[in-house]
């Protein structure tokens, strides 16, 4: 090139244009050696990261002699060679073709790399020089201004610093385009400033699509898609529109709709004009949207289109007027952009304010600022780096701050392309996933549950051989991963990755808390799950756990700048969670002293409770706070619920608590209501007051969202334990209502009447089944006129919901059927309408207690127990093997003891009923009977021990464990103990139903009641103690600690309904109140047993 192109001056005195090469040169040398040495340092500083989030090791580079490294790079070629002809050869299978790709593409990388060796190799071993006087003379002729404008002096050039600090950050980012604050966006300071860098570096990159827009009447699918350099010129545009209607930097600007590009084009168009945004939960009634506009004096609202009628009328209502501006009309500009913005926010101005209560209580506005958002995103990419090439998959709401810092701001700082699906629906979000090949995924767990679900289905419609083939294959990996590090699920479950696009690197869950075995399952399955912790005052993200290394049960360390502490630990380091850091959020609007009591010297109080462990890991173990947090990640306040019911006629008071639910793997809001005393005068006053409380409180439902309803209603006839400041005790309330707390006498808990049996359709008794399967309520509550949300089946569950429904009649549903469905009933009839017909009655099942008695000595229920009562003489073997190592470990290892073995019934069958605190419980039980352990049946759930079928031909043919439900139909299981008991065997229950987290008692289960009184049989109550100290539930080895097994005196069935003065056999609810107060007995002689 002419090296006086650009100057003015020199030009004349060069004789000819001359080639220079501004580089190394004679003054300032820079060799291969220290690039090498320079760039390994870099890399070992700052690792690029793999596709499973490990970071990649830097080898030194030793330069070998050149030939050496050409033979080197020869013999691979010919390895390579030899590998293509037999993928050629094997092209008649599946995987030979992915084989054949993936040689295609080391093809090119050892090409490329001979490409560069030509190119590079003589400067390893030449002494090659650039000079560089004539440019320095050139430079040197110039006058003092020209020489300031074009500085050249190459020895001021710090190689070292231009390497690690400018050359390699810039090729990440241009070339690699990695996403990453490396300083080069020192500029972005707002979120207006992150728009504007990302469309000016990837202005015709698609930012945001969405399918099956502006064709859905006609059932089209066309894809909307928008550009950063359509959000950029739309926000702005509509910005200007914004400040025409009065909008000035001071005011709140209403955001209300679905997932959707134009809710992002809203948010920025409010930001670029200066204002706060106030995003709104779309399930809000009207009048509660209303409310808050009033609160906030709002100018302008920007709302979905369908939600514009309603809100206007609420708005009437209320007697506040504002505009009013539907999303539609947000892509509809076509006047020229305003350039440059008018107004340019400041980092410390608030961008949005999220309200996490309604307006039925004190309202909690959470005012965060554009600093506390940029602060946060920058702490995450550097935690979870994005890839411009990353298409994000949106699911949660963007109201909330998890969906919009973590998919949205994310997505834009990287340039990445969010996805929003049509609708929730599993199959449409799969063939999203697949069509568009997602490779992000945040969710709350409910989310990952579903696709897990969904996984185990798909797998178990293949049959057992597939199922069990498919479990063995999940223990292998993760044992693989465990002993190297290596994760050979992808390849193990390929099938399932192509299931969900093939594409998939990275899921995120937050919300609420991850269950321990979808993690397992998940990355044994070869993905990358990362869990995370925070809250909306903390804009929102805490902790998350790193890529490279994500700990099953724990939800990471802190972002880089948040410092997080536990105040007044305990003495397993558990206390209450503060955070201070710059996303800590700025208050709550126009509430001061909400403000004090969250923000106390410069910490934020969670209220929950954590510990950390040795490596920094964060652990929640519980919250301080009163608020329930659903399966969705929803939060429901207690106290706006009681405000909305506290007006009920005939209640004394009431309180709401959050109850956890095993089904749905989150809280579920319980109201406890005590009335007052002229209504528990008797039983049949009782009966009214509570009758006319629960349909009272399904009107007041009715206007709230599905997660704030109530899941169930609690009478007691006693006041309600009070904290020194008379506030309801929420946890001694919690404790009663679940069965582990104390109660006075005569205080009882109600529980809601089941609807009255009648005959129904085997169709509506399958439908029947699936729901309460599904939303964990028993049969007897389901009746046609049952509200599905009255079940707790919300937006979430019904799209579960619609997947059974077409899993199981292999049917399809149209979306908006299924969502306008209120009832069972009506859910009855489109599902009858959409199979074409009704099919025969037939009559409905009796109550349990009856089935048990009746059909106990039918032939399937005796053909099924014999089954599990026969005995082959290679178990018999085996049981008496394994009795006889069991004794050896447990009395060398574990100072084994057992008392009270001569409290045991000399004949006969009798049912052994003992706490549950760790897996070691078996063993001791059959170690503490000798000879007549291997008599012993004991019952085990069918959902953990027969999960697989190895599991189950173990279980079975060493212990003698027969399957159990405890989740679908648990009456058959009993109806198999009962036949065992009936054959004169002894059985041993756990009527717990679950190992104990905290060593401590819990309730047990009516059915050790049911068993034992319809059978007749003893109940011998047993303590276990030592067994949780050496394997608790969560630890895989166990540790040296005493155990000791104590039997207590025997329950008699007929001393037990004798003192209780039972006659009323005829009345089903008086039974099961029997069977409760049975159970509750045999705790109360294990409680004895602790006490001696």
């Amino acid at each position: 090139g002419d090296g006086g192109r650009g100057f003015s001056r020199p030009a004349s005195h060069a004789p000819r244009p001359v080639v220079v090469q501004i580089a190394t040169s004679t003054q300032n040398l820079l060799t291969l050696r220290d690039v090498a040495k320079w760039c390994i340092e870099y890399f070992e500083r700052n690792p690029l990261l793999d596709r499973d989030g490990r970071p990649m090791k830097v080898k030194p580079w030793t330069f070998p002699p050149l030939a050496k490294y050409r033979r080197w790079l020869e013999s691979r070629k010919r390895l390579l060679e030899l590998q293509e002809r037999f993928a050629q050869a094997l092209l008649f299978l599946p995987a030979a073709k992915q084989w054949q790709r993936r040689l295609s593409v080391i093809k090119s990388a050892l090409e490329r790399l001979e490409y560069f060796l030509g190119i590079y190799a003589p400067y390893t071993h030449f002494k090659a020089r650039f000079a560089t006087g004539k440019m320095q003379q050139l430079w040197e002729m110039m006058d003092e201004d020209d020489r300031k404008d074009f500085f050249f002096d190459v020895t001021t050039i710090d190689w070292r610093h231009y390497l690690q600090d400018v050359h390699i950050p810039g090729l990440k980012r241009n070339i690699l385009r990695i996403a990453e604050d490396d300083g080069t966006a020192d500029e972005i300071q707002t979120l207006p400033d992150l728009l504007v860098h990302t469309a000016a570096r990837f202005p015709n990159k698609v930012a945001l699509q969405q399918k099956g827009r502006g064709a859905r009447e006609e059932g089209g699918s066309e894809w909307v898609r928008y550009t950063y350099g359509d959000l950029y010129r739309l926000a702005q545009a509509n910005a200007a529109r914004l400040i025409g209607l009065g909008v000035s930097q001071s005011d709140q600007v209403i955001l209300c709709g679905e997932n959707c590009p134009e809710w992002v084009i809203a948010y920025f168009s409010v930001l670029f004009a200066g204002a706060t945004v106030v995003p709104l939960d779309r399930q809000w009634r009207p009048n509660d949207i209303a409310e808050i506009a009033k609160f906030i004096e709002a100018k302008v609202a920007l709302v979905s289109d369908n939600l514009v009628n309603p809100i206007a009328s609420a708005l009437r209502e209320v007697g506040f007027d504002i505009v009013l501006l539907p999303f539609s009309e947000l892509t509809q500009i076509v006047e020229p952009v305003p350039s440059p913005m008018s107004r340019v926010p400041h980092p410390d101005d608030v961008a949005s304010i999220i309200f996490v209560t309604g307006p039925t209580v004190e309202p909690r506005g959470v005012m965060l600022t554009h600093r506390n958002f940029i602060s946060n995103l920058r702490a995450i990419v550097k935690v979870l780096t994005p890839m411009h090439n990353d298409h994000i998959l949106s699911l949660l709401p963007l109201h909330h701050a998890f969906a919009f810092t973590g998919e949205l701001l994310v997505a834009m700082w990287a340039g990445a392309t969010i996805t929003y699906p049509e609708n929730l629906r599993s199959r449409t979000v799969m063939e999203t996933m697949k069509e568009v090949g997602i490779t992000a995924l945040i969710g709350v767990p409910r989310v990952f549950q579903i696709l897990h679900e969904s996984i185990h289905a798909e797998v178990r419609r293949r049959g057992k051989w597939a199922w069990l083939m498919f479990n063995l294959l999940k223990r292998f990996s993760l044992l693989v991963r465990n002993l190297t590090g290596h994760n050979i699920g992808r390849t193990l479950f390929a099938q399932v990755h192509r299931q969900f696009g093939g594409k998939l690197r990275l899921l995120i869950s937050g919300g609420a808390a991850l269950p321990p075995h979808i993690f397992d399952d998940f990355t044994a399955m070869g993905f990358l799950l990362c869990e995370g912790y925070g809250l909306t005052e903390t804009s929102p993200v805490v902790t998350v756990n790193p890529m490279h290394r994500p700990k099953r049960g724990s939800v990471g360390k802190p972002l880089p700048g948040v410092e997080v502490i536990i105040a007044n630990p305990d003495e397993g380091g558990v206390g209450e969670i503060l955070v201070r850091g710059p996303n800590v959020f700025a208050g709550y609007f126009r509430n001061p002293e909400a403000t004090e009591r969250m923000l106390r010297d410069g910490w934020l109080h969670t209220g929950d409770l954590g510990r950390f462990d040795r490596d920094g890991y964060l652990y929640i173990t519980g919250r301080v706070k009163d608020v329930i947090v659903t399966a969705a990640g929803k939060n429901v306040y207690p106290e706006e619920l009681e405000r909305k019911f506290a007006s009920i006629a005939g209640v004394k008071e009431l309180c709401v608590v959050g109850i956890w639910d095993e089904e749905t793997m989150g809280e579920r809001p319980h109201l406890v209501i005590v009335p007052e005393p002229q209504w528990a005068s008797s039983p049949e006053r009782l009966r009214e007051f509570e009758h006319r409380v629960r349909q009272e409180v399904q009107h007041r439902s009715q206007s709230l969202p599905s997660y704030q309803r109530i899941a169930q209603i609690h009478i007691v006839t006693e006041d309600l334990p009070k904290t020194v400041a008379l506030a309801p005790d929420r946890t001694a309330i919690r404790a009663i209502v679940t069965g582990r707390g104390t109660r006075e006498e005569g205080g009882e808990i109600s529980r809601p009447a089941p609807h009255a049996p009648r005959p129904i359709s085997w169709l509506f008794e399958q439908l029947v089944s699936i729901i309460s399967h599904l939303s964990k309520q028993p049969k007897e509550r389901i009746a046609e006129a049952t509200r599905l949300d009255e079940l707790g089946i919300d937006s979430l569950l019904r799209v579960e919901l619609t997947a059974l429904l077409e899993t199981r009649f292999r049917i399809s549903f149209p979306e908006r059927a299924i969502t306008e469905a209120q009832t069972v009933g009506e859910l009855a009839e489109l599902l009858a309408e959409r199979l074409g017909g009704v099919v025969p009655e037939v009559a409905m099942p009796e109550n349990g207690a009856a089935l048990l008695v009746t059909r106990l000595l039918q032939p399937e229920v005796r053909k099924e127990a014999e089954r599990w009562m026969r005995e082959t003489k290679f178990q018999r073997w085996a049981r008496r093997l394994t009795c006889k190592l069991l004794t050896r470990i447990y009395e060398r290892w574990f100072e084994f003891e057992a008392n009270g073995l001569e409290k045991l019934p000399s004949s006969g069958a009798f049912i052994i009923a003992a706490n549950h605190t760790s897996h070691m419980d078996t063993g001791a039980v059959k170690v503490a009977l000798g000879e007549q352990a291997e008599k012993l049946f004991v019952l085990g759930a069918r959902d953990y021990f027969f999960n697989t079928r190895l599991k189950g031909w173990f279980f079975h043919t060493f212990l003698r464990v027969v399957p159990f439900d405890r989740t679908v139909n648990p009456l058959e299981g009993l109806r198999i103990a009962a036949a065992i008991l009936q054959a004169g065997y002894p059985l041993l229950i756990f009527p717990e139903g679950t190992r104990s987290v905290t060593g401590k008692l819990q309730s047990f289960k009516p059915g050790l009641g049911l068993l034992a009184i319809e059978t007749g049989v003893p109940v011998v109550p047993v303590l276990i103690e030592g067994t949780f100290d050496a394997l608790p539930k969560g630890r895989l080895l166990p540790r040296k600690s005493k155990v000791q097994v104590t039997f207590g005196e025997p329950v008699r069935v007929e001393m037990f309904v004798a003192e209780k003065q039972f006659a009323s056999k005829d009345n089903p609810a008086e039974r099961r109140k029997l069977y409760q107060q049975f159970a509750e007995e045999v705790r109360k002689r294990i409680e004895q047993l602790q006490s001696r």
